[in-house]
């Protein structure tokens, strides 16, 4: 009786039926579906974050191994809270040795997107017609003559075209604001060289010359270096990680 019971215990217990088979697999799919892009997401700004903090301790470790050549603060910056006054005495000295600090493997004097340097930025002047092309009061040529007075040196044709640029070991971009090499105190860096995004703003950020009183570094810029839509300036980015 008890081998009889048992059998027909086991015989009436019941499977997964295709319906709920079918069922389970649909809510994994959506939860997946839901979850997947943003674990993607979160993961591909993590690791711009960690480059961003690399390629700024980078700058700066740079910047103070000029500085210690010089024996004082060299005169080359901007005074903190203020674009109005630029120090450019000794531009022409520091941008050598700073450039001499950093490992270059290949220097592209002029086209250096023809030449394979860099990918396909947008520059200031195409950027600012983004941010403002919603704007009902969008005056055109007051933007584009801002760009070409303020922020001529970030814009598209000057990067595409005009820019020297430096290629570190690592891949990461580097080229200065201004055109003559010696008051190079305004420097766009891409943390990821030519990887994607290649935006302003997720991987490419502008950083100025900066004193306070009391030392001299490289802070976030936000006029000329304008993130595109979505983007963090250099300035959020370190006040996001550093502070």
């Amino acid at each position: 009786m008890c081998y009889n019971s048992g059998m027909k215990n086991y015989s009436s217990r019941k499977g997964f039926t295709l319906a709920e088979v079918l069922i389970t697999i649909g809510i994994i799919g959506i939860v997946a579906a839901i979850t997947i892009p943003t674990i993607i997401a979160n993961y591909k700004q993590k690791t711009l974050d960690n480059q961003f903090k690399k390629s700024y301790a980078l700058i700066n470790q740079a910047l103070l191994n000029a500085q210690s050549q010089f024996g004082y603060i060299p005169k080359c910056y901007y005074p903190s809270g203020t674009i109005s006054t630029v120090m450019t005495e000794d531009c022409t000295e520091l941008s050598n040795i700073f450039l001499a600090s950093l490992k270059i493997t290949k220097i592209c004097k002029d086209k250096a997107y023809e030449n394979g340097c860099i990918p396909e930025y947008k520059g200031f002047d195409d950027i600012i017609k983004d941010v403002h092309k919603d704007d009902a009061d969008y005056d055109e040529d007051y933007w584009q003559d801002y760009a070409t007075r303020n922020c001529g040196g970030f814009n598209t044709s000057k990067i595409l075209n005009e820019k020297t640029v430096y290629v570190l070991s690592d891949g990461t971009i580097l080229f200065f604001h201004s055109n003559a090499f010696g008051y190079n105190i305004i420097v766009a860096i891409d943390i990821n060289g030519k990887n994607g995004p290649n935006k302003w703003g997720y991987d490419l950020f502008g950083f100025d010359l900066r004193y306070n009183g009391r030392v001299l570094r490289y802070e976030g810029n936000d006029g000329c270096a304008l993130p595109e839509q979505g983007g963090y300036s250099a300035k959020e980015m370190i006040n996001r990680l550093f502070r």
